[in-house]
C-alpha cells in the first residue's frame, strides 16, 4: 500500500471517529494544489465537499491554473460558495 493511500485512510479514519461528519469546507492557498487535491480526497470519501472560493489564492505556477483548478473540482461534484454563504 502506497504511503498516500495510507496517509487517506487514516484522514478518513480520524474523520469518521470525530463526529458523524458529512460535510466538508474547504479553502486556502495554492488552490490548484493543496486545496483541490484535499477536495478530491474528501469527494472520494463521499463527503458532500464546500470550496470556499473566496478564501482560495491560486499560485498559477502553469498560466490558467486559477481558472481551472474550480472548474475542476466542480466537475467532481464540489460546490463552489462564498464565504458569506456559511
Amino acid at each position: 500500500m502506497s504511503s498516500l493511500c495510507v496517509k487517506n485512510e487514516y484522514i478518513k479514519f480520524k474523520l469518521k471517529c470525530w463526529a458523524p461528519i458529512r460535510e466538508v469546507y474547504i479553502m486556502g492557498i495554492a488552490t490548484d494544489y493543496c486545496p483541490k487535491f484535499s477536495v478530491f480526497d474528501s469527494l472520494l470519501f463521499s463527503y458532500t465537499t464546500y470550496v470556499i472560493a473566496d478564501g482560495c489564492r491560486a499560485v498559477n505556477i502553469v498560466p490558467g491554473d486559477h481558472k481551472r483548478a474550480p472548474e475542476e473540482m466542480a466537475s467532481r461534484s464540489a460546490r463552489l460558495i462564498m464565504s458569506a454563504e456559511i
